[in-house]
C-alpha cells in the first residue's frame, strides 16, 4: 500500500473510542461471576480444566475491564474482557457464562503461550469469496487474484451445516462471518447467522461493508442475534470513502446504518447485537477524531485500528527469521467457500491450504492432523520462514 501507516497514529489513538451501548461490570456483578466460577470448580465433575477456571477468577479479580486497542501480543498477555463482554454476559444464564468466560480466558492465553486445544478457539467462515468493491487496500485489487476463478465461488449451504454442527458439539463459541469477500452477499447469508447462533455459538461476529445492509436483512440478523455486527467504514467523507472504497456509495451506506440503528433501538430494544463502525487506517488523509464524530450515534461503538499489509504480500520483503511464532496456529481455523481450510487470512491465495473438508476430513482432523502440527513446530523452531508468506508477514 502506498503512503502507509507508519508512524501515522499512535498506538493510545488507535482504539475504541465510545462504546454507547455498553456498561462496565459493577463489582457486585463480577462477585457474582467469581462465586458462580468458584461454584463450577468445587463441583464433582466439571468439564472445565481446573487452570482455566482459576485463571478466569484471577483475571476477574485483578483486571479492570477496559478497552482496548486492536489485537496484539500484549492484549492476549493482559487483557481478557472486550468491550462487549458485559452486555454479552447479561443475556447469558450461569453455566453459559462460564462458557462464555471460559472462552475468553482461552483466546487471550492460549495462542500467547502456545497451548493447543482440542478445537479452535476461533473459526472463520467465507460465506463467498466475491466481493462488489475494490478496496484500495485489498486483495480485491490485486488482478492476479481476481483474474483466477478457481478462487471464486459461494459455500454450499450443506457444508456450513456440517461445519457448524461439528463446531457445536466441539463446544465453539466464536465464529467470525468474514474472509475475501462481501458475506453479504450469500444468497443465505441471514440464513447462515441464524444457524449458527441457533445451534448455540455464543460470539457470532459479522464483518460487512454495509452496502447490502437492506430494510430486510437488517431485521434478519437482528431476528438472529449475533454479538456484534462491524461495519467497514474507513473514513466520514463521501470523497474519502469513495476514494478508499470503489464502488461503494457513501449516501447509501450511511442511509443503511441509519435504518439499521433505527430498527435496533425502536423494534429489536432487547437486541443482544452489538454495532460498530470500524476504520482501518493507512492514509494520512484519514482523520480519526472527525470519524469519530460522525458516525457516533449510527452504530453502538468506534473503533480504528492501523492497517496490515495484505496487499501485494507475495512481493512484500522478507521478514527477519527470528520473527516470533504466528499464534494464530493455536487460535483459528479459516474455512473457505470451498471447503479448504487455511491458518491464515493474510495468505488469500490458500498456498498455505492445510486441507479440505470432504467425507475423510472434519474441522477438528485438520485443527489436530500432521501438517498444522508441524507448521506449529516449525514457527516454534524459528523456521516460519519455511512457508510462504509467512516469510513475508509481520506476524499475529
Amino acid at each position: 500500500m502506498s503512503d502507509s501507516s507508519n508512524s501515522l497514529y499512535s498506538e493510545d489513538e488507535l482504539r475504541f473510542h465510545c462504546s454507547t451501548a455498553n456498561t462496565p461490570l459493577t463489582e457486585s456483578s463480577i462477585r457474582e461471576l467469581i462465586s458462580i466460577v468458584r461454584a463450577e470448580i468445587n463441583a464433582s465433575a466439571s468439564s472445565y480444566p481446573k487452570t482455566v477456571l482459576e485463571g478466569i477468577i484471577s483475571f476477574l479479580e485483578n483486571h479492570s475491564f477496559h478497552e482496548f486497542a486492536g489485537r496484539s501480543d500484549n492484549f492476549k498477555k493482559n487483557s481478557f474482557a472486550t468491550s462487549e463482554l458485559a452486555r454479552s454476559l447479561s443475556y447469558h444464564d450461569a453455566s453459559t457464562r462460564i462458557k462464555y468466560l471460559a472462552y475468553r480466558y482461552k483466546f487471550c492465553q492460549y495462542p500467547a503461550q502456545k497451548i493447543l486445544d482440542h478445537f479452535p478457539i476461533v473459526l472463520v467462515i467465507e460465506p463467498t469469496s466475491i466481493c462488489n468493491l475494490r478496496c484500495e487496500m485489498c486483495w480485491w485489487s490485486d488482478k492476479s487474484f481476481t483474474s483466477e476463478r478457481s478462487h471464486m465461488g459461494w459455500m454450499d449451504f450443506g457444508l456450513f451445516k456440517a461445519v457448524v454442527d461439528e463446531a457445536s458439539e466441539a463446544g465453539l463459541c466464536s465464529m467470525v462471518f468474514a474472509g475475501r469477500g462481501e458475506p453479504t452477499l450469500h444468497p443465505d447469508f441471514s440464513k447462515m447467522v441464524a444457524y449458527a447462533t441457533q445451534k448455540g455459538i455464543i460470539d457470532v461476529k459479522i464483518n460487512t461493508n454495509a452496502t447490502k445492509l437492506t430494510d430486510k436483512m437488517a431485521r434478519e440478523l437482528l431476528e438472529a442475534g449475533p454479538a456484534l455486527i462491524v461495519f467497514s467504514i474507513d473514513a466520514h467523507t463521501k470523497e474519502s470513502y469513495e476514494e478508499i472504497r470503489r464502488g461503494a456509495k457513501f449516501e447509501e451506506v450511511t442511509k443503511n446504518l441509519k435504518r439499521f440503528t433505527e430498527l435496533k433501538k425502536n423494534v429489536f430494544p432487547n437486541s443482544p447485537t452489538l454495532s460498530r463502525v470500524s476504520m482501518v487506517v493507512f492514509k494520512k488523509s484519514q482523520d480519526i477524531e472527525q470519524a469519530k464524530v460522525f458516525w457516533n450515534g449510527l452504530a453502538d461503538e468506534f473503533a480504528s485500528e492501523r492497517a496490515t499489509e495484505r496487499l501485494g504480500i507475495y512481493e512484500s520483503p522478507l521478514r527477519p527469521t527470528e520473527n516470533s511464532p504466528c499464534s494464530f496456529l493455536w487460535e483459528r481455523l479459516y474455512i473457505l467457500w470451498d471447503g479448504r481450510i487455511n491458518p491464515c487470512d493474510e495468505d488469500y491465495k490458500s498456498m498455505l491450504c492445510l486441507g479440505k473438508l470432504d467425507q475423510d476430513h472434519a474441522v477438528r482432523s485438520i485443527w489436530l492432523g500432521e501438517k498444522l502440527q508441524k507448521m506449529r513446530t516449525d514457527h516454534l523452531a524459528k523456521l516460519k520462514n519455511n512457508y510462504s508468506p509467512c516469510n513475508r508477514c509481520c506476524g499475529f
